[in-house]
């Protein structure tokens, strides 16, 4: 009786920035032979449609040989399972085994033409959205997408990068099936970077995970002591300090800067404003205490680190002193 050697290919899709298919991924497919027609076999039973006759494993090349003895007749070959990173594929590749004649003792098929049946990686994306804390979008964060195992979230670790646009949007497209990272790099100017790790999963081909990430705008105080220049260990009530917003962030204090209000004296000398936001200020003194000498200067303040009491003095390391008022005293016999 005529034999026939039925063999098969098995190729898949390879992503090396991830880190996928070249580590044994191809063992984990098997293949279904399957009968396309009611036949019966050598031995006499009968193999009803679309019944299956053999699990098909590979090596670790791809490759495979059918070991059924099959009789002439019609079958297919389908995937039965796949890795995790791929997507089953449905197809039906025939296989018809067709007496060829008695000077053939085995008739050879290579399923596909011979051609190897590649598997295509499941690939999801991230749909994300830059905001600040009233849900406005924010422009210009690097959003870094990590292994789920890093703990260095940097530029030159993250497997991708992506930087939001002026609505605070961005993606990131083509991620494989797996468990992986998001977390902000760098953020806006004037913001506090969020340090929050953000889980992905993709399990499915063409899943959209979609991520909002918030941060907080800078806040900073200003604070001074104000003390006797003479005795800097006196401190000195009844002072009045304005500050300014720099509006037109020129560095100087002019006509257009915005005057928030007064330093607020919380104990004898010691006067602070909390809660300014990202950028600079000035700080003037506009009355000076009782008996003391009026500082004409102008402090500049850059609030640049979210949490950070900014000390304004003009004297240093002593505090903001005061010079007190002299006069002649003529006294007449």
């Amino acid at each position: 009786r005529q034999k026939v050697e039925v063999s098969l290919e098995k190729s898949l899709e390879t992503n090396e920035l991830f880190g996928i298919g070249n580590n044994g991924e191809i063992k984990n497919i098997s293949f279904g032979l399957f009968a396309d027609e009611e036949l019966v076999s050598a031995s006499g039973t009968s193999i009803p449609k679309d019944g299956l006759l053999e699990i098909i494993t590979l090596d670790e090349n791809g490759r495979a040989t059918v070991g059924t003895d099959l009789p002439l007749g019609s079958y297919y070959v389908k995937e039965l399972a796949t890795d995790e990173h791929y997507q089953l594929s449905g197809e039906k590749y025939p296989v018809v085994f067709e007496y060829a004649g008695q000077e053939t003792a085995t008739v050879v098929i290579a399923v596909n033409d011979g051609e190897p049946m590649e598997n295509k990686l499941i690939y999801g994306s991230v749909s994300g959205k830059k905001v600040d804390e009233n849900g406005e979008g924010l422009g210009g964060a690097i959003i870094g997408l990590f292994k789920s195992d890093d703990v260095e979230f940097t530029e030159e670790n993250a497997l991708m990068t992506a930087v939001s646009g002026d609505d605070g949007s961005f993606a990131f497209e083509n991620v494989p099936y797996g468990s992986w990272y998001i977390r902000e790099i760098k953020q806006p100017t004037g913001f506090v970077l969020d340090e929050t790790v953000y889980d992905v999963n993709i399990s499915e081909n063409e899943q959209v995970v979609e991520i909002e990430i918030v941060n907080k705008l800078v806040r900073g105080n200003i604070a001074l002591t104000k003390v006797d220049a003479e005795y800097t260990d006196t401190k000195l009530t009844g002072a009045v300090f304005e500050v300014y917003k720099d509006s037109n962030d020129n560095g100087e204090l002019d006509s257009e800067d915005e005057l928030l209000g007064t330093l607020t004296e919380k104990e004898i000398g010691q006067y602070e404003m909390n809660d300014l936001l990202y950028g600079r200020y000035f700080v003037k003194e506009s009355k000076a205490p009782e008996d003391f000498v009026l500082d004409e200067g102008v402090y500049e303040v850059f609030i640049d680190t979210d949490g950070k009491t900014y000390q304004v003095e003009n004297t240093e390391g002593k505090g903001f002193a005061n010079e007190p008022m002299r006069g002649n005293l003529k006294i007449v016999k």
